[in-house]
This record gives structure tokens, sequence and C-alpha cells, in this order.
């Protein structure tokens, strides 16, 4: 996802450049792991939307590279020959600059895909003990809350006075 719109950032630039850029600026302006765990908790505590999550916090990495990989090779060479024969934008993209740039795009990707292990491990985690906790009776329940404090008996008592 990341990769594409990077790629189409560099070689496009522009307004495109522009909106891609101030997208990934905007993911970048908050603690990723604060901003993957917001996510996870606005739609739900789910493997899906963890995917989700680290998708969107990896999203800048991988328009950097991207585009600054795109717009090196914008005009290559062997672009201006692909464009001399009459090949549209969209062919150069698929056909010419993304090969090349998918080797770049791999270490990326192996070197991120540490992070997006743990980060999902830790979530999953956390959603594995948040409902063994509820499984178990370990959370608060109205049922578990005394609505008053009995002197005697109750819940305060030992079990010899009961």
């Amino acid at each position: 996802m990341g990769g594409l719109a990077g790629i189409a950032a560099g070689f496009f630039g522009g307004w495109t450049d522009r909106v891609v850029g101030r997208i990934s600026d905007t993911i970048m302006a908050f603690p990723l792991f604060v901003l993957a765990m917001g996510i996870v908790a606005a739609l739900g505590n789910t493997v899906t939307n963890i995917v989700i999550a680290t998708a969107i916090i990896n999203f800048p990495l991988y328009v950097r590279v991207a585009r600054a990989e795109a717009n090196v090779r914008r005009e290559a060479g062997f672009v201006q020959a692909a464009r001399l024969s009459g090949n549209g934008d969209f062919r150069i993209l698929l056909v010419h600059i993304l090969p090349n740039i998918m080797p770049i795009m791999m270490v990326q990707i192996s070197l991120t895909m540490g992070y997006a292990i743990l980060n999902a491990a830790g979530s999953r985690s956390s959603v594995s003990a948040s409902s063994r906790r509820r499984r178990n009776g370990a959370s608060w329940s109205p049922k578990a809350r005394p609505t008053s404090f009995p002197a005697s008996g109750g819940w305060l008592s030992s079990p010899a006075e009961r």
C-alpha cells in the first residue's frame, strides 16, 4: 500500500507527491505505538484490526523509500527509451520502474517484518489476557461490588463469622 503510493508520488510528482507526503507526515506526527493501539481500540481487538494498524503505522516507511527510488528512476535512460517507444505512464510504472524498486522494497520489508511480528504478538497477547480475565471472572461486575459496607456478615466478614 505504501510502496504503490510512494511510486506514484515519486513518478508523477506535483499534487500527488504533496498529498501522499502530507498523509505520511500526518501518520508520523503521532507516536507509532500509541497510534497503533488507538486504531486497535477504535476498530476492536481482532487479528485483522491489528494487521490493519500495523500496515497504517508502516505506511510512511514504505512511502519514503519507494518515492525516493521512483524519483531517481523516472529520469533514467530506460524510462526515456520506454516513453519514446510509445509506452504510457501506467505501463512504465508497472513494467520498468516497479521491478527496479522491488529489491529495495524487499530489504525494507525484511527490516520491518520483525517489528510487525512483535507488534502483532504483543497486541494479541494483551487481547487474549483480557479475554482470559473476563472468562475467569477477574474483572469487576455489578454483582462483585457491594452497594454498602455491612457491619457484620457479608463479604467483609471472616468465614467463621458467616
